[in-house]
Order: structure tokens, then C-alpha cells, then sequence
């Protein structure tokens, strides 16, 4: 018997454990979101945005749950803003946002590139931005994984098949 029949094993369990942490890695792309100011707050650290926030995903095949932390600090004359979510141009949800931080939970569809907030905007009286809502968290998880990770992994095992057949037939 061959005293290397663990290296295909050991192959395989790597190339499995790089889809799978490719594909349960967050979508949301943190670095690339547009529409929202530096870091403030201590010690809960949160962002204000502007009258539009875009949020990019990297697409998958299965849907995408999300989770936002919003809320938004009130000043003498400001209402409550208006935010409404979607998924690239599909209405999700529409709401006022809340003075404390209030979780939102929903779900786009697959193939989603963009989670969008739009936000009404008032100008501060303390520094003259105009700002919508402040975000405290976001966090998104698919449901799954896709048709392309399957056969992915599927692709994994049939080339770890092939080399170990191969390797037996020497």
C-alpha cells in the first residue's frame, strides 16, 4: 500500500476549507461602502449618513440576510427621518428611524450587488452636515451556499478521485 494515500485526503480538506470560508465570509464589501462620514461616537462607534448610503455585496446565488443597527440623534426642530431600503432598485422596506438604535432585519435576493439606504437629511446646527441616520452595525450572512459552491466542492472531490485512482494504478 502506498504510504502516501493521505496526501489526496489532505488535499481535498484544504481545497474544502477554502470554499468554505470564501463562501461564509460576510458579503458586505465594509471598504468600498459609499455615502456615509468618518467613525464618531465613544464608546459606541457609529457613522452618519448622507441623503443616500450604498452598501456593495458581493453577489451569491441564494439570499442574502442582513442586519442593520440605525438609529438617529434628535435636535430641537428635527423629525424623524424617513429611510427606505432596497436591494439595487427594489423596495425592501421604508420606515422612520428611531432616536435609539433599532435593529433591521431583511432579506435581499440573490444576485443582489448593492444594498441602498435613502434617507432624508436635515443640516446640523452643530457643524452644518446635513445627515440622514446614524448606523451603528451592519452585518449580512447568505443563506447557504449557491449552486457555484457546490460544484465547487464537488470539483474538489471528483480531482482528489481522479489522483487517488491514478496513484492506485501505478
Amino acid at each position: 500500500m502506498n504510504r502516501y494515500w493521505h496526501f489526496p485526503l489532505a488535499l481535498f480538506g484544504l481545497l474544502a476549507a477554502l470554499v468554505l470560508v470564501a463562501y461564509g465570509s460576510s458579503p458586505v464589501r465594509l471598504s468600498e461602502v459609499r455615502g456615509w462620514y468618518a467613525p464618531e461616537g465613544a464608546p459606541v462607534e457609529f457613522r452618519w449618513t448622507g441623503n443616500r448610503l450604498v452598501v456593495p455585496l458581493t453577489p451569491r446565488s441564494v439570499p442574502i440576510d442582513l442586519r442593520l443597527t440605525l438609529g438617529s440623534t434628535r435636535w430641537p426642530g428635527r423629525a424623524a427621518p424617513r429611510v427606505a431600503l432596497l436591494a439595487d432598485t427594489q423596495p425592501l422596506l421604508a420606515f422612520d428611524a428611531p432616536e435609539r438604535p433599532t435593529d433591521y432585519q431583511v432579506t435581499v435576493p440573490p444576485g443582489t450587488r448593492a444594498l441602498v439606504l435613502l434617507s432624508s437629511v436635515d443640516q446640523s446646527p452643530f457643524d452644518g452636515r446635513y445627515l440622514g441616520v446614524q448606523v451603528f452595525a451592519i452585518d449580512a450572512r447568505a443563506q447557504g451556499f449557491g449552486a457555484r459552491a457546490v460544484l465547487e466542492i464537488a470539483a474538489a472531490l471528483f480531482a482528489v478521485a481522479v489522483l487517488a485512482l491514478a496513484r492506485r494504478l501505478r
